[in-house]
């Protein structure tokens, strides 16, 4: 009988299932489980082993005693000799190894709740299913609390079924028995955790959840007692003891307070905490700026991802690249060193994992890899996701000194951790600057407290400016996800002097430009008191970038270091004419130390004699203010010269050895010269420069473009930039640069940028076109033509012959001498390199075209055929459907012809087609040669045909006239020494239309003319298999025979007399060869009859002696 008792409070069983999960969750039951039997007491219990039981563990066995394993118990444990094993396929057993100092788990349970909900009795055939709709209780009959946890003062499974699916259960007192002819099991769907206070299995109770033991969790508070064959697979938590009785058996691991087994009981090592774990990184990627550090830990887990934290070891840490990251030991510290595949970082991995710190040392993904060597012997290897290092900001300079109401060019500069500018780099960044400063940038007229740049090739450049006295602060800052890396520089703005206009002053190497020099207060407003002719000095270049000295700016009419402007109200408009020969950021000063900023007025006599004698104050006048202006001037080179393009054979495109440059996708390279402007050239400096015919690359070499102290943003390319010719033509698809440029390249005196590896893929002349940047400078473009190219070889697609003969059931293909086929091909001129491709300009060019002939070789004796091919004109290059070039040969009307005597020769069964080009410089690339007996190559094989030399018999035929008489046609060729029937013909064709009887004798009883017709009907007939007939059909004139013979004519051709007129059979090949033969085929035909044994000979007939 079944009775429902008692309920628990909603809150009560809320608070036990929580309690209960905290104990034993994902993250600890590696460490409730971590071998297949433990005792988890604080002083260890027992393990009491008799009879054949066994203990198998055959994962993480101990380093130090191969094959076996250790078991947290007591000493000295009760068992036999072969108690434990770690190999038991191979029969290896050993008296099981204990040592209770081995690390534990000690689970702190609830006691079981006082309050209980039911008792529950099952049957034989009989199935209580729990947990299946959603909530862990609620089945048809129990839905009571809906808290999620489902509580029984007692199951008992006589002889029936408990379905427990995804949950969690509580049982005080659990029974499995046999009853009703029924044995107990309980089936496992899903994840479960079992809570029970006593539990008995009796009578081959089984506990079956598809071989997973990490499904379900039997935790015992109490004794635990598997009896009589009971099976279950399981990890079980005993609290107190576990028994094993008779063949028992588990597969999973225990952890109990003391394990007894007797006679064949056996737990079975297999649990996701058993195999050999694997590698966790936290996190597995991520990013930083470099010169910081990404925090790493890898940690062990179980090969269903839960912590492994009984795992300890030596794990060894490599980095891809060295000179990207380094392994240290604490998020600020030094590289420990640095780690590479034969030199790794070591370091101690402690209760399942270790950790370090991944430091940024340059720019770019880096990747980690690791091998864990546990103290059990077991080697993991891991290789991590990547990790990202980004550039940092930096400006130049951080620090600097200006006069105000001028503005101050400061560079904003993506670098490594060694502060190498990152070309590859082109992000925004947001600017800020404080107090009285704002900011412009070089593309702007607004001057305001913040702006936003985006990087080119990892650097930009931003002006700085104060109308104030004072010091500004700017901030630039990066921002990548929720990364986000500041540089910082101060500026500190002095009362101002000169100003120079434009303010940002940009120059050409060697061109002048005029410049205005504006005198001006603190305030920023013009001192119009400052007028007339000024003495002022000029200081000494300061050579900003690069630092090391170079050429000297040169003022017009500046004489001794000092020069004369004029002012008309405080503005020296357009009067001061700069020029600088180099190349970088140059600053030089002008200073008018007669005047005094501070009373825009001039210093008075007194004051100018205080100065020469050193004083620095007069009568509370400062004396060493002075007005002064300092001018800073970005330098680009005018355009790039291209020199040197040379193809790798050493053709020179300024030195041609003959009509061409360089074959389509010949690889050639070009050296490309910074040079300056002179005097001569465009003075619209924006213009691209067309460089054919000139002498740029003579030029005098820019001073400070390269230097080793200088890394400029000079992103320089060579680009495809339109078609010379044709004019009309494809700039084709691929415009190769094997590498970038290599920079600081020596050409004679002139250093420059390196092109290797160029290639074009189409044919006739291209347009190549530099263009590039200078410290944020555009460079003029410059140009030049490059060709001619011309196809570096030919190439045939698409070949077929079509004999005039096809194949008729397994019959050999052919066509005869004089006999037109069909010969078809095309030929693509075509790139060269590993993947050819066929080019579309070769057509369009206006010369210089390969044109090809055909030829012939008999490859069964090498006999040269090529004066007896007969085929139409030559081809011309066209365009194919899609455009591309092709040389089509398609011609219906090819044949091979006859000996000059028309002799028979032959057969020619292998008759090797050829095409050769009409230059001896072309190549054909893509197939078989074709070569004669005397080794002369005739080109590339294109195709193979049967050629042979026929005619067309007709068999001499007598009979009488009391019947049809069969007068036999037989199509025959030379086989080298006879003709034979030609069985493989079976397309030449006899026509009765085509025939022509000429008479040679009759008695005056025949008839004019005899009836010919075929077997069957139609007037012309298709030979079979070489073969056929003409029948002719006697006829008695008025009842009387008679006597007649004529000679049969099939009329091939209308050059003789018999067939000048009427229907001709035009089948010329087929005709008789020799000088006595008229060529078209014939026979004797006899007609007559027999008077008893009187037999009337007639002309014709066999060894019949009469004139014909």
């Amino acid at each position: 009988m079944k009775i429902l008792k008692h309920y628990f409070s909603f809150t009560l069983l809320l608070m036990m299932s929580l309690s209960v999960e905290a104990a034993i969750n994902d993250t600890n039951i590696c460490d409730i489980f971590p071998r297949v039997a433990q005792s988890h007491s604080k002083l260890a219990g027992s393990l009491t082993a008799y009879g054949d039981s066994r203990i198998i563990q055959t994962h993480n066995l101990d380093k130090t005693k191969p094959k076996s394993f250790t078991l947290r118990f007591g000493k000295s444990p009760n068992t036999h000799q072969n108690s434990c094993s770690a190999e038991p396929e191979k029969g290896i057993y050993f008296q099981c190894l204990t040592d209770a100092k081995l690390p534990a788990f000690e689970l702190k349970l609830d006691k079981m709740p006082n309050n209980i909900q039911a008792w529950e009795t099952i049957g034989a055939g009989k199935t209580l299913v729990l947990g299946k709709t959603g909530n862990s209780c609620r089945s048809e009959k129990y839905d009571p609390t809906k808290t999620g946890v489902c509580n029984f003062e007692s199951v008992t499974l006589n002889g029936g079924t408990l379905e427990l699916n995804d949950g969690t259960y509580w049982i005080n007192y659990l029974t499995l028995a046999s009853a009703g002819g029924g044995m107990p099991s309980i089936n496992i769907k899903g994840k479960v955790k079992l809570y029970v206070k006593n539990a008995t299995f009796n009578a081959a109770a089984k506990v079956e959840n598809e071989g997973d033991p990490d499904d379900f969790i039997f935790i015992i508070s109490d004794e635990g007692k598997l009896n009589s064959n009971s099976e279950i697979t399981a990890l079980i938590y005993a609290v107190k003891s576990l028994q094993l009785n008779g063949n028992t058996s588990i597969n999973g691991a225990v952890s109990v307070g003391s394990l007894s087994m007797n006679t064949n009981a056996k737990i079975y090592g297999e649990n996701q905490c058993l195999t050999i774990p694997d590698l966790l990184f936290e996190p597995s990627s991520g990013k930083n700026f470099t010169g910081k550090s990404i925090k790493v830990v890898v940690k062990t887990i179980s090969s269903k991802g839960l912590p492994r934290h009984n795992v300890n070891g030596t794990l060894l840490v490599n980095v891809s690249s060295d000179e990207r990251a380094c392994i240290s030991g604490s998020e600020s510290g030094e590289c420990l060193k640095i780690s590479t595949p034969r030199n790794p970082v070591s370091l101690k991995f402690i209760n399942g994992e270790a950790t370090f710190w991944l430091k940024g040392l340059g720019t770019g993904d880096v990747s980690i890899s690791t091998q864990l060597t546990t103290d059990g012997g077991e080697i993991i290897k891991k290789d991590s996701g990547i990790y990202t290092f980004l550039p940092k900001l930096e400006l130049d300079p951080e620090k600097a000194t200006s006069a105000s109401c001028s503005d101050l060019k400061i560079s904003v500069r993506a670098v490594d951790a060694a502060g190498l500018i990152q070309s590859s780099f082109n992000n925004p960044v947001t600017l800020s600057a404080t107090g009285d400063g704002c900011l412009k940038l070089p593309s702007g007229d607004t001057c305001s407290k913040t702006q936003t740049m985006v990087l080119n090739n990892g650097i930009g450049h931003v002006f700085v400016r104060s109308d104030g006295i004072g010091q500004v602060d700017v901030e630039a800052k990066l921002e990548v996800g929720s990364l986000s890396s500041t540089a910082n520089g101060s500026y500190f703005f002095r009362p101002e002097g000169f100003r120079f206009e434009p303010a940002a002053i940009s120059l050409v190497t060697g061109k002048p430009q005029k410049l205005s020099l504006i005198a001006t207060s603190g305030s920023c407003s013009v001192v119009k008191a400052y007028k007339g002719q000024k003495k002022l000095d000029i200081g000494v270049t300061k050579f900003i970038s690069p630092s090391l000295r170079g050429p000297e700016v040169k003022i017009t009419n500046a004489v001794n270091n000092s020069l004369n402007l004029n002012f008309v109200d405080g503005v020296a408009k357009s009067a001061l004419e700069v020029q600088y020969d180099g190349a970088g950021e140059v600053e030089f000063t002008l200073t008018d130390s007669s005047w005094n900023p501070v009373t825009n007025a001039p210093f008075s006599e007194a004051e100018l004699q205080a100065k020469a004698e050193g004083r620095t104050e007069l009568f509370g006048v400062r004396l060493d203010q002075k007005m002064e202006g300092t001018a800073a001037l970005t330098v680009r080179p005018y355009t790039y010269a291209i020199c040197n393009v040379q193809t790798e054979n050493g053709e020179d495109l300024n030195n041609l050895s003959g009509p061409f440059f360089a074959k389509a996708g010949e690889p050639f390279s070009a050296f490309l010269k910074p040079v300056g402007w002179n005097s001569g050239d465009a003075d619209d400096v924006t213009n691209p420069v067309n460089l054919t015919g000139k002498n740029y690359c003579d030029r005098q070499r820019i001073p400070g473009y390269f230097s080793t102290l200088f890394s400029p943003d000079d992103k320089v390319v060579l680009k495809r930039a339109g078609i010379v010719s044709p004019s009309d033509g494809s700039a084709g698809s691929a415009w190769t640069l094997a590498q970038d440029p290599i920079r600081f390249v020596q050409h004679g005196n002139a250093t420059g940028y390196s092109f290797e590896g160029l290639s074009w893929d189409e044919v006739g002349t291209v347009r190549i076109r530099t263009e590039g940047q200078y410290l944020g400078q555009k460079i003029t473009p410059s140009y030049i033509p490059v060709g001619p190219f011309e196809p570096d070889h030919f190439e045939i697609f698409n070949s077929r012959i079509n004999t005039a003969s096809p194949s008729v059931n397994g019959s050999k293909a052919f066509s005869y001498m004089n006999q037109p086929f069909t010969g078809q091909f095309e030929i693509k001129a075509m790139t060269g390199g590993n993947n050819p491709q066929a080019v579309k300009n070769y057509h369009k060019l206006a010369s210089g075209q390969v044109t090809f002939y055909i030829t012939a070789v008999s490859e069964q004796g090498g006999d040269d055929l090529t004066k007896r091919i007969s085929y139409s004109s030559p081809q011309k290059w066209i365009a194919s459907p899609d455009g591309i070039s092709v040389w089509k040969f398609d011609d219906a009307n090819m044949s091979v012809k006859r000996s000059s005597d028309n002799s028979p020769d032959g057969p020619f069964n292998q008759l090797a087609l050829g095409v050769k080009p009409s230059t001896t410089t072309a190549q054909i690339k893509n197939s078989d040669r074709v070569t004669n007996t005397d080794s002369e190559d005739l080109g590339a094989k294109w195709g193979e045909t049967d050629i042979r030399y026929g005619r067309l018999r007709i068999s001499d035929t007598a009979g009488n006239l009391s019947s049809d008489l069969s007068v036999p046609v037989y199509a025959e060729y030379y086989d080298g020494a006879q003709f034979v029937v030609n069985q493989d013909d079976n397309a030449s064709k006899i026509s009765i239309g085509a025939s022509r009887q000429q008479e040679i004798y009759s008695d005056g009883k025949a008839p004019d003319k005899s009836s010919i017709v075929f077997d069957g009907t139609g007037t012309e007939k298709t030979l079979k298999n070489g073969a056929a007939a003409f029948v002719v059909k006697p006829e008695a004139e008025n009842g009387e025979f008679y006597r007649r013979q004529f000679r049969l004519w099939q009329c091939l051709k209308s050059d003789t007399e018999q067939c000048k007129d009427g229907v001709i059979n035009a089948r010329s090949w087929l005709t008789f060869g020799g000088s006595n033969n008229s060529g078209n085929p014939s026979a004797i035909i006899t007609l007559g009859t027999y008077r008893g044994n009187d037999r009337i000979i007639y002309q014709g007939e066999k060894n019949a002696n009469v004139a014909r």
